[in-house]
């Protein structure tokens, strides 16, 4: 048990090797202690806590107390804004999080509630992803929602990655691999690539047809915020060319960027891999291709899920054709 305990401490990130020891060396958990240690995390102060538990401050601070001395590290340190949870007590929190998680799903299991019954399977999905591409992805996850029930949640790529770090998000799927971190090492697997296509409404793109890509010179141009994947390869593309589009507007949000390409307020670059269903879904056609420019998509978890069921079978769609033949994502390695 006690290796077991520190080799899933090691998988979780753990700031040290040190402190995977100091918690599998520990005899007996105490759950009290792991509760009032979970309620001052998230409520980031004691009285706080406290009130939410029925509990004194006073017994809460002493079970705090009881808990350090216990694993023999900090777990709080006091900072302006209130208690700030050290980067040991991260690790012990992604355990308390799972913990009372499985608590929670035992006792509805035991009530008959049917949702308690499958394992909830969380997936990260940056603003910058194609909702179509995503949905495409999530094939095999959505497949199987008599076993696990899926949860979507929608963030900037960082944010994910932090809740990912604290065992909040099971897999993320993004526009470009994970930088690599100490404090949680996480796998970027590499899904495939397509190409990118130039989209709009029939009014504007029936004039620009002659003489494309040129004709993109002063063109109304929707696109992506800056300092996203997407964006930089299609400034790249531009700039290589002397290619200078009007930009209208750009978006955090890829799903908004197509309304407005449908509302005929510009052009819009998409991936090719799910050009069919944009045509199809915002009533747009295709001008054309940006040659050489290519979209990439990656699966991002912790070493701990590489083996989960969805992760492997997400990972395999994709890279055997997860768009079908009206655009399955190319078979050629990584770009670069």
């Amino acid at each position: 048990m006690t290796q077991a305990v520190f080799q899933n401490h090691c998988d979780a990130g753990c700031a040290s090797r040190e402190e995977a020891l100091a918690l599998a060396r520990m005899k007996r958990l105490d759950y009290t202690q792991l509760r009032c240690f979970k309620a001052v995390a998230n409520y980031a102060d004691v009285a706080v806590a406290a009130q939410a538990l029925k509990m004194p401050a006073g017994v809460v601070g002493t079970h705090l107390r009881a808990f350090e001395r216990e694993l023999g590290h900090a777990l709080f340190q006091q900072d302006p804004q209130g208690l700030v949870v050290t980067g040991f007590g991260r690790s012990i929190l992604t355990y308390a999080e799972e913990i009372f998680g499985a608590e929670e799903r035992l006792l509805g299991y035991a009530a008959g509630d049917a949702d308690a019954e499958h394992e909830q399977f969380i997936v990260g999905l940056p603003d910058v992803i194609p909702k179509l591409v995503a949905h495409e992805l999530l094939r095999p996850a959505l497949e199987r929602a008599t076993e696990f029930q899926l949860v979507c949640r929608e963030g900037k790529l960082d944010g994910l990655l932090a809740e990912m770090a604290l065992h909040k998000v099971d897999l993320i799927l993004s526009d470009c691999p994970a930088s690599p971190s100490r404090e949680a090492p996480v796998h970027s697997q590499w899904l495939g690539q397509c190409g990118v296509e130039i989209f709009g409404s029939s009014d504007i793109v029936k004039p620009l047809r002659d003489g494309f890509p040129g004709s993109l010179n002063g063109a109304p141009m929707l696109l992506p915020a800056r300092r996203t994947a997407a964006r930089e390869k299609f400034d790249l593309w531009c700039a290589n060319r002397s290619c200078k589009p009007r930009v209208v507007a750009e978006f955090d949000d890829t799903a908004l960027l197509k309304v407005a390409g449908r509302g005929g307020y510009g052009l819009f670059p998409a991936p090719s891999a799910v050009a069919d269903q944009i045509c199809q879904q915002y009533q747009v056609e295709p001008l054309g291709r940006l040659d050489g420019v290519k979209e990439e998509y990656f699966a991002i978890s912790l070493e701990r899920r590489l083996k989960h069921p969805l992760v492997e079978g997400i990972v395999r769609s994709a890279k055997s054709g997860a768009f079908g033949s009206s655009g399955k994502l190319d078979e050629a390695g990584p770009v670069g």
